[in-house]
């Protein structure tokens, strides 16, 4: 092994180390702050779909916003969260890990942003 060989990989250990850490750092969310990363990042969305096309503008939204909350929280760039990366609770990751691979993908957190969504419209009514 050369010496620019051994710099890099203590380069890539400490990168790695650095990612360790801050993961360790984010807090914890409970079921209630997720819930209110929901309902703020839904807030944010367009919501007002005609009255035709309104499920499948839902489900597109639900889409981008489970696929916007993947890509922030995703540390290892691998495409899915870990309990760890997502900052659930337990319980609350393993309500969300359809498929029970201990991972959550853009898909899992499709089903949240849906049902805030339709909530969301449900109270505004169809078509407004």
């Amino acid at each position: 092994m050369s010496f620019l060989g051994g710099i890099s990989g203590v380069n890539a250990l400490l990168r790695s180390a650095t990612g360790f850490v801050r993961e360790l750092k984010r807090p914890r969310l409970s079921n209630e702050d997720f819930a209110n990363i929901l309902r703020s990042q839904v807030r944010q969305t367009n919501t007002r779909p005609g009255a035709a096309a309104g499920v499948d503008r839902l489900g597109d939204q639900a889409a981008r916003l489970g696929g916007q909350f993947v890509q922030v929280r995703d540390v290892d760039g691998n495409g899915t969260l870990s309990e760890a990366e997502s900052g659930l609770r337990g319980q609350l990751f393993a309500q969300l890990d359809a498929n029970r691979d201990g991972e959550l993908s853009a898909l899992e957190m499709r089903a949240p942003f849906m049902e805030m969504l339709d909530a969301r419209r449900g109270a505004r009514g169809p078509g407004r």
